[in-house]
């Protein structure tokens, strides 16, 4: 037996309150139709038997799989009085009961008139169904070859009555009939009585064309016109144009059917938010994500079912709202819903981010995607992934609700959290319930995270957050890297980023394989970091110093200061006097002022070592000179910053940004004064340095002429003098 038939079995057997289906695989046992042959279970043939003439109209035949129901136009009719008298009668099944009429008349011949019939009545039924389905075969022998082939249903509730002619003879006579479907379609209104409440709610009135030899699947949708619940549901089949010329029926021409079934939609037609359809809705796609609250009314579901429910629930918690769309035919099959999504996601700020992930330490394919964080309210603040991509599949969202976010006193904010979360999608709904700890760093509006994700229980998921601006990118606890290299690097903006990785395969610019990296390329407008130490077989930096004067200057590794270069450490503070003592080494992330007439002096060193970067400010009498590897962003209170300028001084700053591989000062505000001058002791390895007294015009480091110069270093005819 058909799958479907059971259903329809016990739905059947239930009563009007649960019959929902018809019975419409054909496969139980027929029974004997009161004019002559068999019908289905459920059914009525419209086989004739009149005046002594019998035609089996509808018949059982082979299915798509058991049995199917063959319908077809017959010839009916006899010889009389030398004469042949007969019709060609349609072939219909119906869910009422089928009748027809026809006057016989004699005179100068034999002739038949006044053909007509139908179907009247129907089943007990309650559901608002959405369509009929069924399985067809169509042909058409030699008759009228245009001619199309039926299917009429109508669903009701009330009653119909009109007088209607019966039977075939000289004088059919007429007797009361209760829901003719051309009356409860509305098709004659002379001579109906209709009971007060009786409406026609639903109709169907298709067409077949054409011929169909193998097996189709059709879905024929109801037209609803009214909201009110049936009463009565009737559906025909017919071999014949159902409504058509009774002349024009084609002998012959036959529709199989099989597979009968009644469709409840439980899906939605629309879904609007606060009034607003939701972009890229599909009535097939689950799960969608909106900017925005929750509130009771704020959601519009409309189903695509005429008598299907819809119910809105939502979880605070994870901001997710689930609609549930039940078809009218719920109770008696309870699979027939569908479930919708709707995450709620927090306004949040984006962060511009490179997603490093990794499946138990191999790496997947990385992506590019913004990263959200919500405003901090009482500290906390919700986390909101988007696109999240596993295994080159877009999974959807990831939302951390709640984050705890500790502001420290460097001005950074540290984000942790842990939280079972499923991936808001279709797609990630099937990774289950997954457990996430989030770790993470916002400082200067550059979010780094860690989210450490457990898939069924033992699988661990590495997704490492970089903002695109990043200045490095640690590798090293991946593997399969080499593969994926090419998209580490793209949509990344920082020149200077490092790339930490084990695979010795990988080279290139600011690739450390283990510690060694073949060449260090620097640029001086972008930020600088190195979580780790190594070693550059090459270095390139395209800093321009000025030559000739004095620079700020701080850089990630140690080297000898050569000759004709003058490299000065703060080492005294008098009152708003510094002192800068020279230095044979300089030392790594340490600030100095230097001194060269070599417009690019760290151009092209060899065997440098890369210290980690680190904090070495040099503190003296209350001023700090600091040395910065990223945008320095001055601000005003407490702390009074100073940068250095074109004239050689270290001048009071309020407002403006450092730029990085340079230095800047400061003090307490009490501590505070418009500038600093700036004296260098004598350097060390300048062999132009003379000793004379002053004779003609003298212009200290900065370009400015002097009138009268003190001791210290000077420019006299183009070279450098010291001046006792």
């Amino acid at each position: 037996m058909k799958k479907i038939a059971l259903l329809s079995l016990l739905v059947l057997s239930a009563g009007p309150l649960t019959a929902q289906q018809i019975n419409g695989t054909f496969d139980d046992a027929w029974e004997a139709c009161e004019t002559t042959g068999q019908q289905p279970a459920g059914w009525k043939s419209a086989n004739i038997n009149e005046m002594g003439q019998v035609a089996e109209l509808v018949r059982s035949t082979d299915g798509v799989s058991g049995n199917g129901v063959l319908m077809t136009n017959e010839w009916v009719g006899m010889n009389l009085m030398g004469s042949s008298i007969g019709q060609n009668a349609p072939g219909y099944l119906s869910l009422g009961t089928p009748w027809n009429t026809a006057k016989i008349s004699f005179g100068w011949g034999i002739s038949i008139t006044n053909k007509d019939g139908g179907s009247y009545g129907g089943i007990d039924f309650t559901y608002r169904p959405d369509a009929v389905r069924f399985s067809y075969k169509r042909s058409h022998a030699s008759g009228n070859q245009s001619e199309t082939a039926s299917v009429i249903a109508c669903l009701w509730k009330g009653q119909y009555s009109s007088d209607v002619a019966v039977g075939i003879s000289t004088s059919p006579s007429k007797r009361a009939m209760v829901d003719r479907e051309k009356d409860v379609m509305g098709m004659i209104t002379s001579g109906v009585t209709k009971s007060d409440n009786a409406e026609c709610i639903a109709t169907i009135n298709y067409a077949i064309e054409g011929d169909q030899a193998e097996w189709k699947t059709l879905t024929i949708p109801f037209n609803y016109t009214s909201d009110a619940t049936p009463e009565k549901i009737n559906v025909i089949f017919s071999s014949a144009d159902y409504f058509g010329d009774r002349e024009a029926i084609g002998a012959g021409n036959s529709l199989t059917i099989d597979n009968v079934e009644l469709i409840y939609n439980s899906q939605l037609a629309s879904l609007a938010y606060n009034g607003t359809a939701i972009e890229g809705f599909d009535k097939d796609n689950q799960y969608y994500t909106v900017t925005g609250e929750y509130t009771d009314d704020c959601l519009t579901a409309v189903s695509d079912g005429a008598g299907a429910s819809v119910k809105v629930s939502y979880n605070a918690e994870n901001r997710i709202a689930t609609i549930t769309v039940e078809g009218n035919d719920i109770a008696s099959n309870p699979e027939n819903k569908h479930e919708y999504y709707v995450m709620f996601a927090p306004e949040t700020t984006a962060y511009a981010s490179k997603l490093i992930m990794g499946l138990a330490g191999t790496m997947l394919p990385p992506a590019t995607e913004n990263v959200g964080i919500s405003e901090i309210s009482g500290g906390k603040a919700d986390f909101l992934l988007s696109n999240f991509a596993f295994q080159g599949m877009v999974m959807g969202d990831i939302l951390l609700t709640d984050v705890d976010c500790q502001e420290e006193a460097d001005g950074s904010i540290t984000l942790h959290k842990e939280q079972t979360i499923r991936v808001f999608g279709d797609a990630g709904n099937t990774l289950g319930d997954l457990p996430v700890v989030l770790n993470g760093t916002l400082k200067d509006g550059k979010l780094n995270a860690d989210l450490s994700i457990t898939w069924n229980g033992v699988i661990h998921i590495s997704v490492n957050v970089y903002p695109t601006s990043t200045p490095y990118v640690d590798l090293t606890a991946l593997t399969g890297v080499t593969s994926q290299f090419a998209a580490v690097k793209d949509g990344l903006t920082n020149p200077n980023c490092l790339f930490y990785v084990t695979d010795a395969t990988l080279a290139g610019d600011n690739v450390i394989v283990d510690t060694e990296c073949q060449k260090l390329v620097l640029s001086e407008d972008a930020a600088f970091f190195a979580p780790k130490a190594f070693t550059a077989a090459e270095v390139s930096f395209d800093r321009d110093f000025a030559a000739g004067r004095v620079n700020t200057f701080v850089l990630p590794f140690t080297f000898t200061v050569p000759d004709g270069i003058s490299v000065t450490k703060l080492n005294k503070v008098e009152g708003t006097t510094l002192t800068f003592s020279p230095v044979t080494t300089a030392e790594a992330n340490t600030p100095y002022l230097i001194e060269t007439n070599e417009t690019r002096p760290f151009d092209a060193l060899t065997n440098v070592e890369v210290a980690a970067t680190a904090t070495v400010d040099v503190t003296v009498s209350g001023v700090t000179h600091h040395g910065a590897f990223d945008s320095e962003t001055v601000t005003s209170g407490e702390t009074t910053y100073y940068g250095w300028n074109e004239n050689g001084e270290f001048v009071k700053a309020t407002t403006g940004t450092l730029l990085p591989f340079r230095t800047y000062l400061t003090t307490s505000a009490a501590q505070a004064a418009p500038s600093f001058k700036v004296i260098m002791d004598k350097p060390t390895g300048i062999d132009t340095i003379t000793t004379t007294e002053t004779d003609g015009a003298i212009y200290d480091l900065t370009g400015r002429r002097v009138e009268k110069a003190v001791k210290g270093i000077y420019i006299r005819d183009g070279k450098k003098v010291y001046i006792k």
